[in-house]
């Protein structure tokens, strides 16, 4: 009998994008699937969208929950989930119809705790229109013996296990929960780093590495990632952006302590991710910039702090190098002189 798979959606005003994301998973092939939607406070029409199809499926069960971020969500997601499975959907994005069926098969033919498979981005300017809940006139939705052949052609499957994935996965850019099916058990009582927007993801596999668990990718794209131009990598600097300094800072100490060998490439990781903030503080105008002072500061002392790290700089292309010492050196110089070659 088919294990339940538990599928979690944490929704923040997502009116424009709900209902292409709930169609797609209510075509998957796997048929054994609750979906879990985990309404954040939204102030538009997505509440009312989400409990009219918790109206017309019973596979559909709606939570409403004051706003607390996307960590928080995916935590009382797992809380109510009643499958072995779980997987993370977020609620601009959408899955091809067998995704969670071929994750499922490589965790029981692995005997993984994590499967996971590659994506395809989407934007509004390459914009994919709606699933039909009767599949796509391009992949009619189907199910046979035949899928475990056709899957054969989806790539060598590659396992990684504990300190593996945290070096050729996470340290080489997966850094997603979404896009795969974890065992239940394996994920036990991690959660997600709540007040944290950018990074929080990265966090949470970093955590199941460590406990050993065991990862099988596949290089097929199974996941629809859709960039947002409101989502938090894409906004303009606020303060939350910082998130993604103290994600990997807390990243760097864990790993430190049971991969010493793999800090000067996390090192190397949090100096790009902080010029990445600076960056952002870099579009603002002088007198927004003033403002934040403080950030332009965190950022030098975290470059300083880096490049003290035996390798760190090493690992750094020509052009980051260049960026990083002058930041370091004079922060108010890179700012204006980026601002100015942005403008």
């Amino acid at each position: 009998m088919e294990k339940k798979v538990s599928i979690i959606v944490p929704v923040y005003n997502a009116e424009k994008y709900v209902e292409r994301c709930l169609d797609s998973l209510l075509v998957q092939t796997y048929a054994n699937t609750e979906i879990i939607i985990i309404d954040d406070g939204s102030v538009d029409g997505s509440a009312h969208m989400c409990n009219n199809y918790a109206s017309q499926h019973n596979r559909i069960k709606v939570v409403h929950i004051a706003n607390g971020g996307v960590s928080a969500a995916r935590n009382r997601g797992i809380e109510e989930a009643e499958g072995e499975y779980l997987t993370f959907v977020d609620a601009d994005d959408y899955l091809k119809y067998d995704m969670i069926e071929y994750l499922a098969f490589c965790l029981e033919e692995t005997g993984s705790d994590v499967a996971g498979c590659n994506f395809f981005s989407l934007s509004a300017a390459k914009e994919v229109g709606r699933v039909s809940v009767k599949g796509t006139e391009e992949e009619p939705v189907q199910r046979s013996e035949d899928n475990k052949e056709m899957w054969k052609t989806y790539g060598k499957l590659e396992l990684l296990c504990g300190e593996a994935f945290i070096e050729r996965g996470i340290l080489n850019g997966d850094t997603r929960c979404w896009s795969k099916v974890y065992r239940r058990e394996a994920v036990g009582d991690i959660r997600y780093e709540e007040g944290i927007s950018i990074g929080e993801d990265m966090l949470f596999l970093l955590a199941l590495a460590r406990k050993g668990s065991k990862f099988c990718r596949s290089p097929y794209k199974g996941y629809a990632y859709f960039s947002n131009e409101t989502g938090a990598m894409n906004r303009r600097f606020k303060n939350s952006y910082m998130d993604q300094i103290i994600c990997w800072k807390i990243a760097m100490e864990q790993i430190g302590e049971s991969a010493p060998h793999l800090r000067a490439k996390v090192a190397s990781i949090l100096m790009i991710s902080t010029m990445l903030v600076a960056g952002k503080l870099a579009a603002l105008e002088g007198s927004e910039r003033k403002k934040c002072r403080e950030a332009v500061s965190v950022c030098r002392r975290q470059l300083e702090e880096c490049r003290k790290v035996k390798g760190a700089c090493k690992k750094l292309s020509f052009g980051y190098r260049v960026k990083v010492t002058t930041y370091a050196i004079c922060p108010g110089l890179y700012l204006w002189g980026y601002h100015l070659l942005k403008a």
